[in-house]
């Protein structure tokens, strides 16, 4: 006979509400995540990969490593291999800021253009994803999300970071947007890429 959870199964769902939310949200995140990843593994690529791609492509001058892993949320530990890959494959480099030869900024390159297909790819099957949330819908839930965010970073006060294809500051990216804002992001590197390309 087990004791101890003879009461579990009539418990009500109404008194878990948070925990259903995440893990909604963390079922969501794995398909879409596993989608992406199908995406990428088509084009000889990773859906990290086309992360870091999308993300330098909004980023003309580059970003620092630490400001590249915390616009991802990726441990920088976990983004060097990554990011050597893509240097293996001539899609970035790894440049000295200048008046500081310990700081490398990462920039992309023209031969990123090898991914467009698979960038254009992922944007449509995201537009496809969000095309079932009006825009009110999605935006309440981005600003949600982006309070949670805070919240679990200690900055319950902080007020929600504006759209990734609006923000003029790196550091304001957030996994927030890599959440909601993903599409519009991909759709942003797209023509980011391509006009690498046409330059």
């Amino acid at each position: 006979m087990v004791s101890g959870v003879k009461n579990a199964a009539s418990m009500p769902n109404q008194q878990l509400p948070s925990y259903h939310l995440f893990t909604t949200l963390d079922r969501v995140n794995k398909l879409m995540t596993r989608k992406i990843g199908e995406i990428a593994r088509a084009h000889n690529a990773t859906s990290t990969q086309l992360m870091v791609v999308a993300t330098l492509a909004r980023h003309p001058d580059g970003l620092k490593s630490k400001d590249l892993s915390a616009a991802l949320a990726i441990r920088p530990g976990s983004l060097t291999g990554t990011l050597d890959t893509l240097q293996d494959r001539g899609y970035i480099a790894r440049v000295r800021v200048a008046g500081d030869g310990r700081q490398q900024r990462i920039v992309l390159l023209t031969k990123a253009e090898e991914l467009i297909e698979a960038l254009a790819e992922a944007e449509r099957t995201l537009s496809q994803t969000f095309s079932a949330c009006s825009s009110q819908n999605l935006g309440g839930l981005s600003d949600a999300l982006c309070q949670v965010e805070n919240n679990l970073l200690g900055k319950p006060n902080s007020k929600p970071s504006p759209p990734a294809n609006q923000s003029r500051d790196p550091q304001q990216s957030s996994t927030r947007d890599r959440v909601i804002s993903l599409s519009s992001r991909v759709l942003s590197a797209v023509d980011a890429v391509r006009r690498l390309r046409d330059e």
